[in-house]
């Protein structure tokens, strides 16, 4: 009598949570390490690109998705056309939150100048330093209560940023929009640069942000577990 081998009944071990992170981490800074002496030329290139009018507001309303009118919206549908899964609503405020808090603080501490309000690419403003606009403006990248300060936060992207959290949440609740999530956060980052707010690498970064801050907290139901209401265990797989 034969025994089966025991690694045909044992389940194959699941990667550990942390290394899909880690392989993100990597393959963004090594995208950024290859991009970043091309911004300027990718930026200048795609400001220079001819945009209609009527296109113009179209990708100025699609750069939308995941910032606040977008993130009301959503909760509004969801809350009131899906009673079942409305309290995994807790889980996209939080990390919606967590990444905005992530992104100011990145901002501030790297102080890049905008391509539109600045050419200078290698420009990073430090806590401890500050920067002149050609229209005589000195600010720091921290000084929140500065009506030019804003120009400094080109990297990360912070519309990037809600995006990715947004469709995070999104793709996860319902796996038939995975796509369309994707294809959102690819026309945010796009838009970006089309519109001479970001760098290249400014929207990859945003995006990482965005991934690192709200991954575990959507997918694992961090918050929504903590509320009342039905939730199925974090491992369950997407529901459709």
């Amino acid at each position: 009598m034969t025994h089966p081998d025991p690694s045909s009944i044992l389940p194959a071990p699941r990667p550990a949570r942390w290394l899909r992170p880690l392989k993100l981490i990597l393959l963004t800074a090594t995208a950024v390490a290859l991009l970043l002496p091309f911004d300027d030329t990718i930026s200048h290139a795609a400001r220079s690109v001819p945009l209609s009018d009527s296109l113009h507001r179209s990708l100025a309303t699609l750069q939308q998705w995941g910032e606040f009118s977008a993130l009301i919206l959503v909760t509004a549908l969801i809350g009131l056309l899906d009673e079942n899964r409305r309290h995994r609503l807790w889980d996209l405020w939080a990390g919606m939150g967590l990444a905005f808090l992530a992104c100011v603080l990145i901002m501030c501490l790297l102080g890049r100048p905008q391509p539109r309000a600045a050419h200078d690419p290698w420009a990073f403003v430090l806590p401890w330093q500050t920067y002149r606009f050609s229209d005589g403006t000195v600010t720091h990248a921290w000084n929140l209560f500065h009506h030019g300060t804003w120009r400094l936060w080109s990297m990360p992207s912070r519309r990037s940023m809600a995006a990715m959290v947004m469709s995070i949440f999104l793709a996860a609740l319902y796996a038939r929009l995975k796509y369309l999530a994707v294809a959102m956060v690819i026309v945010v980052g796009v838009t970006r640069v089309l519109l001479g707010a970001h760098y290249p690498t400014d929207v990859l970064i945003g995006a990482l942000v965005g991934y690192l801050a709200s991954w575990s907290i959507v997918r694992g139901q961090l918050v929504s577990r903590l509320v009342p209401g039905k939730a199925p265990p974090p491992d369950a797989p997407p529901q459709r």
